[in-house]
This record gives structure tokens, C-alpha cells and sequence, in this order.
């Protein structure tokens, strides 16, 4: 769970990896649901992990920095003759 702000910029989805609560009384709704409900629960875990493990796993983090390196080097691009 996270406020609007602090999920910002994350490209999470409310409702599938995150829920999301500004006003103290949406929050602990969520916090009751995500407490009486372990499939909601479960889900929601599931597809946060499957998110980090994509988007901001070593591996990820090493395909984009090996991808930036390569565009500074001009790896793949074609040489002006």
C-alpha cells in the first residue's frame, strides 16, 4: 500500500500491485482487506514480486545498464562510411 505521491513514478497498478490510499479512512479499508482477504492478499504479492523481479531486479538493473553503455558506445550502429 502507498499514497498517490508515494508510488509515484513507479508505473505500479492500483489494485494488481499496490493499493493506493490518500485519506487515512481508504487506508485502512485496504489494510482490513488485505487482513480478512488471503486471496487479495496473495494476489497482490504475487504481482508485486513478479514486478520488482522484472523491473528492478540485478538482472534488469544489468540489461539497462549494459543497453545505456551500449548506446554511448554506438554498439549496433551502423558506421557512416
Amino acid at each position: 500500500m502507498s499514497t498517490t505521491i508515494g508510488a509515484e513514478g513507479l508505473g505500479l497498478r492500483t489494485g494488481i500491485e499496490l493499493y493506493l490510499a490518500d485519506r487515512p479512512s481508504e487506508f485502512a479499508r485496504c489494510c482490513v482487506t488485505l487482513m480478512s482477504d488471503p486471496d487479495a492478499r496473495t494476489a497482490l504479492g504475487t504481482a508485486g514480486r513478479r514486478l520488482v523481479e522484472k523491473e528492478y531486479s540485478v538482472h534488469a538493473f544489468d540489461e539497462q545498464v549494459s543497453r545505456i553503455i551500449d548506446e554511448v558506445l554506438g554498439v549496433g550502429a551502423a558506421v557512416p562510411k
